[in-house]
């Protein structure tokens, strides 16, 4: 039987926004760029932002100082300098900006303390002028750029919070380049990581057609041991007071290391000096052997877990995107269309969760002191998702120094998932 399809979120989105840029009494301008000059005077203290960045959060090319929102953005040299690996890592420098991580990959942004209560998302996380929802590494990276919402004009679905985005390096048509990025690391009491980098770009065509490839490897390193605690009760709840349960038997180290292999395939076509054509691949792969989770009662201050088995979480995405810009003189039109397939895989050891109940109903049916474990096994939550997205976006946007600019788009987003 066809697996039915439940389709999550299919919408049509038609914005329309008129900003006036000049002619404003002096003190509605001084009111809108208050927070924008503070946030770039915090952060230019801290290195993290400078006035000369070129941004286009705004969907249009503005110097980061002249923008008259809340923004915040550093460029590639910068991320480099910061040893910034992932977007966690720079926007936890960012005043009023935050993220949870539950392990095992699900990681939620949080800025100005607007997160929801339920699974839907605050802040959209975007790669050029794409939605995107992975653990994206930072490696041949034009910029990262943090507005600050609500943003629901101009971004659409999941920017009540604010949007994050990261803005790559394109393909450059007049000349070779190439760059090789390598290191180590250990965790103290834990498993050792590292990274490997590699980045191509190869023109065609001289200012016409140049093709540029991204290639990423990196292990970040496990620091909780598994352990079999024969002494510890399933399903048990203790005082956290009482003496910790001594864990007895190690069955693995360094659980929760995380792997990433990724890549991103460009190709920049412009063949009028008005009509730019571009088109990007990316694919991802994540794998957690294990999550990195601790077991309080079993010796508290020690970063220890029982698992019956490895627990695992692991994704793998692919995007497809084709972009064009064509120049028409008083605006620029832009087209912007998405497809999206992602698949996922969950283990959980549940136990400790449902064996009490299986042992309780066990006890009372049969009653022959038999423990139930020794019969079922270790109980456990298997999950695999497979989901696909279209996305399309169209707009216009006002060029030129006039008194008013404009914006006037409209998106469409399906995403189905396969149900039961």
């Amino acid at each position: 039987m066809p697996k039915a399809i439940r389709r999550v979120r299919s919408a049509l989105v038609l914005t329309t926004s008129l900003i006036a840029v000049a002619g404003l009494p002096s003190q509605v301008w001084a009111q809108e760029t208050a927070p924008s000059a503070k946030a770039a005077s915090a952060e230019d203290k801290s290195g993290t932002d400078s006035p000369d960045i070129v941004v286009t959060a705004t969907r249009r090319e503005l110097r980061l100082q002249d923008v008259p929102l809340s923004i915040s953005a550093v460029d590639g040299e910068r991320l480099s300098e910061l040893g910034a690996r992932d977007v966690q890592d720079y926007v936890l420098t960012i005043p009023g900006v935050s993220f949870t991580d539950a392990s095992g990959g699900r990681q939620t942004f949080v800025v100005r303390g607007i997160a929801s209560l339920g699974a839907g998302a605050t802040t959209a996380v975007y790669l050029d002028e794409t939605p995107l929802d992975i653990d994206l590494r930072l490696f041949d990276i034009a910029r990262v750029e943090v507005l600050r919402g609500p943003q629901g004009t101009l971004y659409g679905q999941s920017s009540m919070g604010g949007a994050i985005r990261t803005i790559t390096n394109r393909p450059d048509s007049t000349g070779f380049a190439a760059a090789v990025d390598a290191s180590i690391n250990s965790v103290h009491r834990g498993g050792a990581g590292g990274d490997v980098n590699v980045m191509v770009n190869v023109p065609l065509v001289t200012d016409k057609l140049a093709v540029r490839g991204v290639y990423y490897h990196e292990r970040e390193a496990g620091f909780v041991d598994n352990y079999a605690v024969l002494d510890r009760i399933p399903g048990e709840v203790r005082d956290p007071s009482s003496a910790p349960v001594t864990p007895t038997t190690l069955i693995k180290k360094n659980r929760g290391a995380h792997d990433i292999d990724g890549a991103r395939l460009m190709v920049q076509f412009d063949p009028v000096e008005r009509l730019s054509i571009s088109g990007t691949y990316l694919w991802q792969k994540d794998h957690y052997n294990g999550l990195n989770s601790e077991d309080t009662d079993i010796g508290r201050g020690r970063l220890i877990q029982s698992r019956a088995f490895d627990e695992i979480w692991g994704t793998e995405v692919q995007q497809y995107n084709l972009t064009a810009r064509y120049d028409a003189g008083f605006a620029e039109l832009m087209s912007s269309t998405t497809w999206n397939r992602a698949t996922g895989r969950t283990a959980r050891d549940v136990t400790y969760v449902f064996m009490p109940v299986f042992q309780k109903a066990y006890d009372i049916l049969v009653n022959d002191g038999q423990n139930v474990a020794d019969l079922l096994g270790a109980p456990s939550v298997n999950e695999r998702t497979r989901s696909h997205q279209f996305t399309q976006e169209l707009r216009l946007t006002s060029q030129g120094d006039g008194p008013v600019g404009w914006v006037i788009g409209g998106y469409y987003n399906n995403y189905s998932l396969p149900a039961g």
